[in-house]
């Protein structure tokens, strides 16, 4: 993380071990730390409730005192067409707040594509101090550049891309347009990050990701059983994309 020149990672989908937090304080990285609320989860049933608390007042308790750690992230990737989640999920950043009034309640969220834009329509904005958003423009759908037509609101809430980017398998190469080349992975953030530098509702983001990482149920030609949407393979192999992101941030002024 040093060598990328970024000052500022995501911890997701679950609690991390506390040595990272520490090692963070040491090196002046700016945390976001989160519990796993994520896709399914029936937020109606009380005893995932009593989870949820106990999850969040676990994290915070032991992490509340390292100065790293900026943002306490209540959910990932949720619906926001449920009733029940919406009703939910703003009683936990209050719980958040409840413990710790000292940080910023954020929520890892999903942006609507409509005829005026791209724009946030989740309820649980008005809840949070800062809105995490995940898109995968240019990867699963859309080109890279296309966040460039979200609907800027410099004086709404701050947001953070909380994830972006796409897979490619080291040293698989070809041209900008070949999915899982490190050409086609460059080329989207490439593409991201001139997007997003121009929003001024942006306050940061949070390439996904850094390292591959095992996934099972990730089985085509390319992936074997791993997630390939790291800048470093698992073996600690620079791709392309590394190397597009070192120029962003040390381009900017941070």
């Amino acid at each position: 993380m040093d060598e990328l020149g970024c000052n500022y990672a995501r911890f997701a989908h679950y609690p991390h071990t506390e040595k990272m937090a520490r090692r963070a304080d040491e090196e002046g990285i700016l945390l976001w730390e989160e519990i796993p609320p994520y896709h399914n989860i029936n937020f109606g049933d009380e005893e995932v409730q009593k989870l949820y608390r106990q999850q969040l007042r676990e994290l915070i308790q032991r992490d509340w005192n390292r100065a790293s750690v900026v943002l306490w992230s209540i959910a990932n990737e949720t619906d926001h067409t449920d009733e029940t989640r919406n009703e939910v999920l703003p009683e936990m950043a209050d719980y958040v707040r409840d413990l710790d009034d000292t940080r910023l309640v954020t929520a890892a969220c999903f942006v609507d594509e409509t005829d005026d834009g791209i724009v946030l329509q989740d309820p649980l904005e008005e809840h949070l101090d800062v809105i995490g958003i995940n898109e995968y423009f240019g990867w699963y759908y859309g080109d890279a550049d296309d966040m460039e037509h979200f609907q800027d609101n410099p004086d709404g809430t701050p947001v953070v891309v909380s994830e972006t980017g796409g897979g490619a398998k080291w040293g698989n190469h070809g041209s900008e347009e070949d999915r899982w080349t490190e050409e086609f992975q460059a080329e989207i953030y490439r593409g991201q990050t001139k997007a997003l530098s121009e929003i001024d509702q942006i306050a940061g983001m949070s390439p996904w990701i850094l390292f591959d990482f095992r996934a099972p149920l990730r089985q085509s030609e390319y992936q074997r059983g791993y997630n390939r949407k790291g800048v470093v393979d698992q073996r600690g192999r620079k791709k392309q994309a590394f190397h597009v992101l070192r120029e962003f941030y040390e381009s900017e002024e941070l």
